[in-house]
Order: C-alpha cells, then structure tokens, then sequence
C-alpha cells in the first residue's frame, strides 16, 4: 500500500474507488493518507478531488500493470 502523508496526524485508508462506489477493500484499491489527504480525496475540499484521483490512479497504474477501476469494483455477478 503507498503512503500519501501531508502535514502530519493520524493515517486512514483512502480508497481510489470508493466503497460506496462499489470498491473493493483490497490494496490496489488503497493508499495510506493524512487526515487531510483523506478529506480532499472525499469531500473534494478546495476542488481537488479530481485531480489527486487522477493523480493516484496514475500511481496505482505504475505500482500494479494492468491497474484499472474495473478490476477494484465489486461485480456480484461476475464468473
């Protein structure tokens, strides 16, 4: 799992697809991040949230070839 760290405090599980999207409590879906991290990523906070998902997507790209949202989303009905 990669580490985002900004200017300190306690670390939470960001997940890039989140859980109410459907997405998956796996690492490949998962970064480590600051309190404030995690709130720009969730709540868009000073409108950022697309651009750190871009910019983790990327990461996650690199860290795990093949990486797409598709394979972090739970499919109930796939074989």
């Amino acid at each position: 799992m990669e580490l985002i760290h900004g200017s300190g405090g306690s670390l939470q599980i960001m997940h890039i697809v989140p859980r109410a999207r459907l997405g998956m409590g796996i690492e490949e879906n998962g970064v480590l991040g600051c309190v404030e991290h995690h709130a720009l990523m969730d709540n868009g906070n000073k409108g950022l949230e697309s651009e750190m998902r871009e910019l983790l997507k990327a990461r996650m790209r690199f860290l795990y070839p093949g990486w797409t949202e598709e394979k972090v989303t739970y499919h109930k009905w796939d074989g």
